[in-house]
């Protein structure tokens, strides 16, 4: 991409100087069929200054000035068909930045079937995060109710143990008495 717009850039300012170079060149060549010989002001390169020098140079037949206006003519063909390149080029990497640009568009941003698509995923997650959550809740209640009931089985039995034991010392009171009564202490 950085290319791209190098490029560009290169063409813009090529472009501009051809601009520039056929403004002297025109006006160059109106003067010189004017008959006038004022400076012009936008000679901004070498070849345009060479072209006017020579362009300049005593002539002692028409038939030079017509082979200088003729080479004029033929350098601000050529300087125009350059341009039009140059355009077309322009025009050219203008367009294929303009689909780069569509395409990294298309790529960045997500088509609505893929939105709607992330947008259900979504709502199936945070729907399974909450029945998780339930499922944890309920969890820690049944392992309350375990715990509950764990404690109780411990006191039943130790109530058993107890009830147990009385139930040992009642039946060696009863053998106790059951031997009293056999021997006649009562």
């Amino acid at each position: 991409m950085a290319d791209i717009k190098h490029e560009m850039e290169q063409l813009r300012a090529s472009l501009a100087e051809e601009r520039s170079k056929n403004r002297a060149l025109i006006r160059y060549i109106q003067s010189k069929e004017a008959g006038s010989s004022e400076p012009f002001a936008e000679q901004t390169t070498l070849t345009i200054v060479e072209t006017a020098a020579e362009a300049e140079a005593p002539a002692e037949q028409s038939d030079t000035n017509t082979d200088a206006r003729l080479t004029v003519k033929k350098d601000l063909a050529e300087s125009q068909l350059q341009l039009q390149q140059a355009n077309g080029e322009l025009l050219s990497l203008q367009s294929t930045v303009d689909q780069l640009r569509g395409q990294i568009q298309a790529l960045q941003t997500p088509s609505e079937e893929e939105q709607a698509a992330r947008d259900e995923r979504n709502r199936e997650f945070r729907k399974q995060q909450a029945d998780l959550a339930d499922a944890q809740f309920h969890l820690q209640l049944a392992n309350a109710e375990v715990l509950s009931m764990q404690t109780d089985i411990s006191q039943l039995k130790a109530q058993i143990k107890g009830l147990k034991d009385v139930i040992k010392a009642g039946k060696e009171i009863i053998n106790i008495r059951e031997d009293q009564v056999e021997k006649g202490y009562f």
